[in-house]
C-alpha cells in the first residue's frame, strides 16, 4: 500500500507534467509566439529566432527550397534573405496538446541576395511545438498565390 502522502506527491507531480508538457497552452499564446517571429523576421532578430525555431525545423519557401534552422537562421543574420515586410491577412490557429498549427494567408517584400524585392502573397501552414516551456515552430510550407 502506497502511503497517502507519497500518492498526493505522484499526484501533484502529474498534474506538474501535463501542465509543464503544454496541456493548456491557449490559442492566443500560439498566435503570439507566430507574430513575434515575423516581428523577428522582419528586424534580423536571430536570437529570437533561435527561441521560437526548433532544432529539428524543415521550412518550405513558397519557391520550392528547403532549409533548416541553421541554414534559415544563417541567411537572414547575412542580409542574403531579407523580409523587409510582412503583412498579416489570415490566421487560423489550432492546437492539441503539445501541438499547434496555424494556416494563414500573409504579404510580404521579401529581397534575396543582390536581387530587387519581390512582393508576394502566400499561403502557409506551419507547425509548433510546446517544448521547453514555449511554442516552437517544426514545420512550415507556403505556396504562392495569384494577387
Amino acid at each position: 500500500m502506497i502511503p497517502v502522502i507519497l500518492r498526493m506527491g505522484l499526484l501533484n507531480y502529474a498534474i506538474a507534467l501535463l501542465f509543464i508538457s503544454g496541456y493548456g497552452q491557449t490559442r492566443d499564446d500560439l498566435l503570439k509566439a507566430e507574430k513575434m517571429r515575423f516581428k523577428a523576421m522582419e528586424e534580423k532578430d536571430s536570437l529570437s529566432l533561435k527561441n521560437v525555431l526548433a532544432d529539428e525545423l524543415v521550412y518550405i519557401h513558397s519557391n520550392g527550397l528547403k532549409d533548416g534552422k541553421q541554414s534559415f537562421i544563417s541567411s537572414i543574420a547575412s542580409g542574403q534573405l531579407q523580409y523587409q515586410m510582412i503583412e498579416i491577412e489570415l490566421l487560423d490557429a489550432h492546437s492539441e496538446g503539445n501541438f499547434g498549427w496555424i494556416s494563414g494567408r500573409i504579404r510580404l517584400r521579401v529581397k534575396v541576395g543582390t536581387a530587387d524585392p519581390v512582393n508576394l502573397h502566400i499561403s502557409y501552414l506551419d507547425i509548433y511545438r510546446f517544448q521547453k516551456n514555449q511554442w516552437r515552430m517544426v514545420a512550415w510550407q507556403s505556396a504562392r498565390l495569384p494577387d
